[in-house]
């Protein structure tokens, strides 16, 4: 397909991370089963354990362990022509994670290598052993003040993916205490948050908190309809020890092929951008369980179809808990994307300039 058609193949790559990502800022992400305790836990209310899991996370303590993630969303990938960019953050993933205060790192575990994000205190990187890549996100504490690099680092971590869900509550959701779980070897409360509204495709979420930490240890999403969870991830192991600094730091190795992105936030989510599109920002419509991401796509040159264009097979879909479809406006094209019906997709399109 040349680089003329709806995505090209840098644009396409980066798709998935903007389908999930917006999936989160809708209402929330992710995790993993585990046994009843042996022994019982105090009891405690939800109000309670909120405000413990809140302070514990601006403690900025360490954490540190491996990460077990599935994501299905049911999405064609396998069907869809030039979509195979998908599948990287599908399925099953074993990750690595260190976070502190300082920073952040996780390193993706691959048969033949890994690829690593890592957030420090000089900028961000992203780092692939495979095809020998680094590619620099941010510089600096420009880090600190993205959302986006803050929504990447919610895919894979569960306390991250938690604080999201979390800060959306409000009069939105009904909070409650569910049955404890082991995860990871040790003894955990589990909050289960529903929305309150059936407009969602999300039925609801499960948060298991350690219980001595507070630290959030996995989190499960079942969509409207589905027993299990569509959404994956939890810790397998976990540690609270002090962090080496030089964890959060990044030099490209000798002879790698190094990609400069200093880009600003708006840059950095506008996934398709590129000339006078970038100046199209990307926008929430509506508001809880119920938002709808809009990120602008650039525009094409001439007549186009499903069969110049194979990503426009992709589209509209819906899945457990995510559906998108692209439409039109004034100004252009548009990806919507939300835990809601395709049909809601559409109803927000008025709202676009």
């Amino acid at each position: 397909m040349s680089s003329t058609g709806l995505l090209g193949n840098r644009a396409r790559r980066r798709l998935a991370g903007s389908l999930v990502a917006a999936a989160v800022v809708a209402g929330g992400l992710v995790a993993v089963a585990g046994a009843r305790p042996d022994t019982d836990l105090a009891p405690i209310g939800p109000e309670r354990l909120l405000a413990s899991v809140i302070e514990r996370a601006r403690s900025g303590r360490p954490v540190a362990g491996t990460v077990s993630t599935a994501v299905d969303l049911g999405l064609p990938i396998a069907e869809a022509p030039g979509a195979s960019g998908l599948g990287a953050l599908l399925g099953p993933h074993d990750l690595r994670v260190w976070q502190a205060s300082s920073g952040l790192r996780v390193a993706d575990v691959l048969p033949a290598g890994e690829r690593t994000l890592v957030i420090g205190k000089d900028g961000a990187w992203w780092w692939d052993s495979e095809s020998f890549t680094a590619r620099r996100l941010a510089d600096g504490e420009s880090t600190r003040l993205s959302p986006v690099l803050e929504v990447a680092a919610g895919l894979i971590d569960p306390r991250a993916v938690s604080s999201l869900a979390l800060g959306a509550l409000e009069e939105t959701t009904r909070v409650r205490i569910g049955n404890p779980k082991m995860v990871a070897g040790r003894p955990a409360y589990v909050l289960e948050l529903e929305p309150r509204t059936t407009e969602t495709l999300v039925a609801r979420i499960e948060i298991s908190v350690d219980a001595d930490e507070r630290v959030p240890m996995e989190v499960q999403i079942f969509g409207r309809g589905y027993e299990e969870p569509s959404l994956i991830a939890g810790f397998d192991s976990i540690s609270f020890k002090p962090i080496e600094p030089s964890i959060f730091l990044f030099t490209p190795p000798d002879g790698a092929d190094v990609e400069m992105e200093r880009q600003n936030v708006s840059q950095m989510f506008d996934v398709f951008g590129g000339g006078e599109e970038a100046n199209r920002a990307p926008r929430l419509l509506g508001r809880g369980w119920t938002t709808v991401a809009a990120l602008p796509m650039p525009a094409r040159e001439g007549p186009s179809s499903s069969e110049d264009d194979p990503a426009r097979s992709l589209f509209p879909f819906s899945s457990p808990l995510l559906s998108a479809d692209v439409v039109e406006s004034d100004r252009g094209s548009w990806l919507l994307v939300g835990a809601v019906p395709v049909d809601a997709l559409r109803a927000q399109a008025d709202r676009l300039p």
